[in-house]
């Protein structure tokens, strides 16, 4: 077993030292030849032979400890890769918890902030006069013999009133439309209007001539 080992030992070191003159040689012949083209081809197969070279003299236990050590190297970057993965879902879902705290927050904040002015005609009224006057319009409208025409291009309610407070219905008025009459003369009408702020629906109106 030990004769077997020296022998290869000395085969190993037999065709290093023969591949070592050849490219010993390779390097004198490129000093003397002229032209980068020619200098290159003869570095080029040196190169190649190197790592030939390196792999044919390591051990066994060497090549073992090499494959030990990118093995541990791969193992260590695919940890950190987890841990970064970890990290960002860890910020993500961070975030989203903050966003729907935030979000319920407001809901609580906005809940308190309508039952306040619910118990206000004139907050709630407000609140809710936009949104009475395209419920209401076409219905007062409506109600023109021939033709019509406003007075104001703001809001059409100069007063309103609670209808059912505990319905949540104002009761929206005002007198700034105009409507024809038989004779084709334009006479100023008034008009009252019951919306139901839940439903958003007018729930009554009249319209009369003559102003308030």
């Amino acid at each position: 077993m030990m004769r077997s080992k020296i022998l290869a030992g000395v085969a190993l070191y037999i065709v290093l030292t023969i591949l070592a003159a050849l490219m010993a040689c390779a390097s004198v012949a490129a000093v003397f030849m002229k032209g980068r083209r020619k200098h290159l081809f003869w570095l080029i197969p040196g190169v190649l032979i190197m790592p030939m070279l390196a792999g044919a003299s390591m051990t066994p236990e060497q090549r073992a400890s090499m494959e030990a050590s990118r093995a541990s190297r791969e193992a260590m970057h695919a940890a950190n890769a987890a841990a970064r993965a970890e990290e960002t879902e860890k910020a993500r879902r961070e975030a989203q918890a903050k966003a729907e705290t935030e979000a319920a927050e407001r809901r609580t904040r906005q809940a308190a902030a309508d039952a306040a002015c619910r118990q206000d005609l004139q907050c709630w009224a407000q609140k809710h006069v936009a949104d009475a006057g395209r419920a209401c319009e076409p219905l007062i409208q409506a109600s023109a013999r021939t033709d019509y025409r406003w007075t104001t291009s703001f809001t059409r309610f100069s007063r309103f009133g609670w209808g059912d407070q505990g319905a949540g219905i104002v009761n929206y008025a005002g007198d700034e439309i105009e409507m024809q009459n038989g004779f084709g003369n334009w006479v100023r009408h008034t008009y009252h209007c019951a919306y139901d702020t839940q439903t958003g629906r007018a729930t009554n109106f009249t319209v009369r001539a003559g102003r308030t």
